[in-house]
């Protein structure tokens, strides 16, 4: 299949989404830890909705756009790519945020140890994305070098069997984290492959997967599929219809996703130890509004310096130029 040659912008639009949910699912658990008056039953209840499916969107959105990539470069110059990205972005984020912890412990919520930093073999906080992701590329790295449509059925056939029984494989700890999140990544993959048949018959052929999932897999599965699913077509609509500037705001949310990723519990969380210990602000409305406005502009604006001063080491290993 022959990739379109115009980018296309709605993977970005549910890429802002997810991000705004994780930014506020996050925000929101500090506060709640921290002691902030939250009612409990709506802070489980909007947290539980979160968190059934706003991680399996950027397994799912990373498996599409990985279809294009291999389709363009070849799964060996993806996988370098991804080395240089998110396997970089990994060891050198969880040390910078987990020093910072370290150094900040005596203000936060928990009580992190020199020696939990240093364990990278063992991913913590929410860099546990990065880790999974770069595991998960690394797999599709053997997996789809075989251009073939039955390749991608079987393999997404595969994810949802070992999504049922992540640890029933004597694959160790590493792999088994895997387990619950490659489902959603085969999934994307398999829809960019079979995009036109999608397409056409998107009417019965997505009620019957989400059907077929409720009966051979689990419900958790279900609805994390209904999400992303109502999140995709939500993206889908606005990128048809929308032409102001939620659409644009979206889009660039998308595009700053992984800066705001890397960044956003930093600042979410120095905003919300201002305002409660130096401050004395205990109101919530003033904590989720400072919480979520700093931890999207603080990275938002670093980026901007990042491009403007070429700090590119930020976001990628640095290319040196020879000669």
């Amino acid at each position: 299949m022959k990739a379109s040659s115009q980018r296309e912008t709605w993977p970005d639009i549910a890429k802002g989404m997810g991000i705004t949910l994780v930014v506020y699912g996050h925000v929101a658990r500090g506060l709640f830890n921290a002691g902030i008056p939250l009612d409990p039953v709506w802070h489980q209840r909007i947290d539980g909705f979160i968190y059934a499916f706003h991680m399996p969107l950027f397994f799912w959105v990373s498996g599409y756009l990985y279809f294009f990539s291999i389709q363009k470069k070849g799964t060996l110059a993806v996988l370098q790519d991804k080395l240089r990205t998110v396997a970089y972005l990994y060891v050198v984020w969880s040390l910078v945020h987990g020093l910072i912890e370290v150094a900040m412990s005596h203000y936060t919520n928990g009580h992190l140890a020199l020696r939990d930093v240093l364990a990278l073999w063992q991913p913590r906080a929410h860099f546990w994305f990065l880790y999974v992701l770069f595991l998960v590329f690394a797999i599709a790295t053997l997996v789809y070098r075989f251009k073939s449509g039955w390749v991608t059925a079987g393999a997404l056939l595969v994810s949802i069997l070992w999504y049922q029984n992540p640890g029933g494989l004597e694959i160790g700890y590493t792999l088994v984290l895997v387990g619950p999140w490659l489902v959603y990544f085969a999934a994307g993959v398999a829809v960019a492959q079979f995009k036109p048949v999608v397409s056409r018959q998107a009417g019965w052929v997505l009620p019957v997967l989400l059907l077929a999932l409720a009966l051979c897999s689990s419900w958790t599965l279900l609805w994390a599929s209904v999400g992303v699913v109502a999140v995709l077509s939500l993206s889908r609509w606005l990128d048809a219809h929308g032409h102001g500037p939620t659409r644009a705001a979206l889009i660039y949310l998308g595009q700053l996703s992984l800066p705001i990723y890397l960044l956003h519990v930093l600042s979410g969380s120095g905003i919300r130890i201002v305002l409660q210990k130096f401050v004395g602000v205990q109101n919530v409305e003033v904590h989720l509004i400072a919480g979520m406005a700093m931890a999207l502009l603080v990275p938002i604006l670093v980026h901007r310096l990042s491009v403007r001063y070429h700090w590119n080491f930020l976001w990628a290993w640095p290319a040196f130029r020879h000669g």
